[in-house]
């Protein structure tokens, strides 16, 4: 009867230590996203702050569009670099060797309208994407612009370290 019981205790501790420790993990996880979209919010923000950009969209200048983007992308280790005009479609898009279709440029617009949260998550063929996506004013509406980080192997390895 005491080995019952004993073996009964000791299984409700390790249930509650491992909740516990999923629990921490789980913050944490959170935490590493939530520092990741503020680093793209903040670098879509400058981006779509930049007049050479702004002008370079209104002008329809593609060279310098996708030099603007890859400069800015660049400082912060963005994996994918996006700019839609007003309707939508892709002026820019660079980093992915997927095909960036209607179906993603109306998430990313989506998302930009969404503020609820600051994390989005973009799927493009197996790759998954962590973007912040904003709007580019002139001072009218003359597109969007986003910044993603790629969500991989390395991402989840950077995680698990400091879950551990």
């Amino acid at each position: 009867v005491t080995l019952l019981a004993s073996l009964a205790r000791t299984e409700t501790l390790v249930q509650e230590r491992a909740s516990a420790q999923l629990a921490a993990g789980s913050l944490v996880a959170r935490e590493l996203i939530g520092s990741q979209a503020r680093q793209l919010a903040n670098a879509v923000t400058v981006l779509a702050a930049d007049f050479g950009l702004r002008e370079a969209v209104a002008l329809g200048d593609a060279p310098t569009i996708e030099s603007a983007v890859i400069n800015h992308g660049a400082r912060i280790g963005a994996q994918l670099m996006i700019v839609l005009d007003v309707e939508g479609r892709p002026v820019s898009v660079t980093g992915t060797r997927s095909a960036f279709d209607a179906r993603a440029a109306a998430t990313l617009i989506a998302e930009a309208e969404d503020t609820s949260t600051d994390a989005h998550f973009l799927q493009l063929g197996d790759s998954l994407y962590q973007v912040f996506v904003t709007p580019l004013q002139a001072p009218d509406l003359i597109g969007w612009v986003a910044l993603g980080f790629v969500i991989d192997d390395r991402f989840a390895r950077q995680i698990g370290a400091v879950v551990d």
